[in-house]
């Protein structure tokens, strides 16, 4: 009965979502992140203690990685860009022995930290993520989408009496919807060919139906949009076309491991999220960041790890691996970090985000080297009777739940001051 988010896992307080499960009675927690006090840092003979901790976290991360970084950051330069050129400057080999040595520990640090706050964040491959927008999150400061919001201030939704789908349940009961919504039916074509109304197709297992309305909102993922799964008539502006292919779509993947009583190994509560610093740098976002659900509260008896993948590195391992290999990889990323005697989990759940047939990918995120706002703004705009929502068209909000919800907002008041009904 406890829920599973293999999507959004927290709200913003005073987000338009964050007042919707208040208002329906969803339980959700302040989630403990006390900047990287809680933060467990591990290496191939288990954890990383101070007085290191403090110097690789310190002086080489937080007081010599992060200042160089923002003097470098643009919406022309990736967080690989930073990455690289960090790894051959001098200040760099001021705090370790030799940063161009892939072995060298200080480098593994700085590329296990970039992993998990920037990949896990953006969904993105370091190669491909501009660093302007994304750079204040490399002090863990603050969330995706809301420079003004602390890490430490967001909600956990993940508890008994709480998920995504409670909060969906409380309005849809509300607002009486539950009969107009249409399921297990796939959009096939959107049609305002005729200029007086939009004819929609969708394909049910008994055929096609056919729905005429006066506008249509669009709220499929970017993802959708970019492989082309439904075709538009007339098609879609270039600029229009132009927007969904130049915007990223990121894949950011879980792995669930559940244990039906505490192992004898298990770090505490006290210890909110893993790293592991691998040997190499392609080796750094393989299923390396893992964080402890049990360390929430509510969540005291509920001794599950999730572990997280990003960007072209999840999508290689979805091609790649089973459920089973994927499982076996955390396992054995966790058995590194806290010792062999982690016995296997009783349960295990993996998401397949890329491959999944109704998103494609799992949110957006800012490419580099072009101009995100604007092509936000683009997807974001209406074509006749046809308008768009989602959390690809949030200009600040995009990759948040809260973004898409009130991008659908944003839409119904356009609909209603456009007079089309």
């Amino acid at each position: 009965g406890h829920p599973l988010e293999a999507g959004a896992s927290w709200t913003y307080p005073g987000t338009s979502l964050a007042r919707l499960a208040k208002q329906y009675g969803v339980n959700t927690v302040r989630s403990i992140f006390r900047d990287f006090q809680t933060l467990g840092l591990y290496n191939s003979s288990g954890a990383v203690v101070n007085p290191l901790l403090e110097e690789l976290l310190n002086d080489n991360y937080k007081r010599t990685f992060v200042k160089f970084a923002a003097g470098m950051a643009g919406d022309n330069v990736s967080i690989q860009d930073i990455l690289d050129a960090y790894f051959e400057s001098p200040e760099c080999d001021a705090v370790g022995e030799d940063c161009t040595n892939e072995s060298e520990p200080h480098r593994q640090v700085i590329n296990a930290m970039a992993e998990r706050i920037m990949g896990a964040e953006y969904a993105a491959s370091l190669d491909n993520l501009e660093s302007e927008g994304p750079i204040f999150l490399l002090g863990r400061g603050s969330g995706i989408g809301a420079p003004a919001t602390r890490v430490n201030n967001v909600d956990y939704t993940a508890i008994p009496g709480g998920g995504y789908k409670s909060i969906i349940d409380g309005f849809v009961a509300e607002n009486s919807l539950i009969d107009k919504i249409k399921l297990n039916r796939r959009v096939a074509t959107i049609d305002q060919s005729d200029g007086d109304k939009v004819v929609v197709t969708a394909e049910t297992s008994g055929g096609a139906e056919y729905y005429s309305a006066a506008a249509v909102v669009v709220t499929v993922s970017l993802g959708i949009l970019k492989a082309k799964g439904i075709a538009f008539d007339p098609q879609l502006s270039s600029a229009k076309q132009d927007a969904i292919a130049n915007l990223g779509m990121g894949t950011l993947n879980k792995v669930f491991l559940y244990w039906e009583s505490e192992p004898a190994v298990w770090p505490g509560k006290e210890v909110v999220d893993l790293v592991l610093i691998t040997d190499e740098d392609e080796t750094s976002g393989e299923l390396t960041y893992c964080f402890n659900e049990q360390s929430q509260p509510g969540n005291e008896n509920y001794f599950t790890f999730l572990c997280w993948t990003s960007g072209d590195v999840a999508n290689e391992l979805e091609e790649s691996k089973s459920d089973v290999e994927l499982k076996n990889m955390a396992l054995a990323n966790l058995r590194i970090m806290l010792g062999n005697d982690l016995p296997d989990p009783h349960d295990y759940y993996v998401t397949r985000w890329n491959s999944f047939e109704f998103t494609k990918g799992s949110y957006s995120y800012p490419p580099v080297g072009i101009n995100v706002p604007a092509l936000r703004e683009e997807l974001a705009r209406p074509e006749g009777r046809v308008f768009f929502a989602g959390e690809a068209t949030m200009v600040e909000d995009y990759g948040t739940s809260y973004g898409a919800y009130e991008s659908g907002a944003e839409v119904a008041f356009q609909l209603r001051r456009s007079g089309l009904y």
